[in-house]
């Protein structure tokens, strides 16, 4: 308990960087291509934002650390085909999920470490179709990064390699507080 207190006490970390090829991208380049494929359109054209992240990281434990992530990101795909109607679906997807890393290395000016993410996806969707729609769901949200790295001390750059809806890389600045 008092690791946790001093934790808090201590302050943490603010991270903010973006995400690059997430689930969302992954889940829509599949589904589209084949949606798109059964509807007689053409290959449709997807046009992706990247991710943007912040997460708030405190460190109790030399070993363990936690925190919460959260990310939005936009996804444009549009519908084409001879004699069709373009259509261009706007999904909007707002992330939130619990954090927790393995610390293998934790120093001032270096840490190496894995960590997890879950949580919730929450899903806007817009189409322009003849009858436009709006519609609305959640998915089940995670990141499984099985190595990370935080280089620098009070402003430090971090990078992660993983899966999910961070994306496969995702990178930015950390900063102390």
């Amino acid at each position: 308990m008092f690791a946790f207190q001093d934790a808090f006490s201590q302050g943490g970390e603010l991270r903010v960087g973006l995400g690059y090829l997430t689930a969302p991208d992954i889940g829509t380049i599949t589904s589209r291509a084949v949606i798109g494929g059964l509807d007689n359109y053409d290959e449709p054209s997807i046009k992706s934002s990247v991710a943007f992240l912040v997460a708030y990281v405190v460190n109790p434990m030399d070993r363990f650390s936690f925190g919460l992530d959260a990310g939005y990101q936009v996804l444009e795909t549009t519908y084409s085909g001879m004699n069709l109607q373009t259509v261009t679906t706007s999904d909007a997807w707002f992330t939130v999920m619990p954090r927790a890393n393995f610390n293998y290395i934790n120093r001032d000016a270096l840490q190496l470490y894995s960590a997890l993410s879950v949580g919730m996806s929450f899903l806007t969707s817009n189409s322009d179709d003849t009858t436009p729609e709006r519609s609305s769901g959640s998915a089940f949200g995670y990141q499984v990064v099985p190595i990370g790295v935080r280089v620098g001390d009070g402003l430090a750059f971090f990078a992660e390699l993983g899966f999910g809806f961070r994306g496969v890389l995702n990178a930015g600045i950390s900063f102390r507080l």
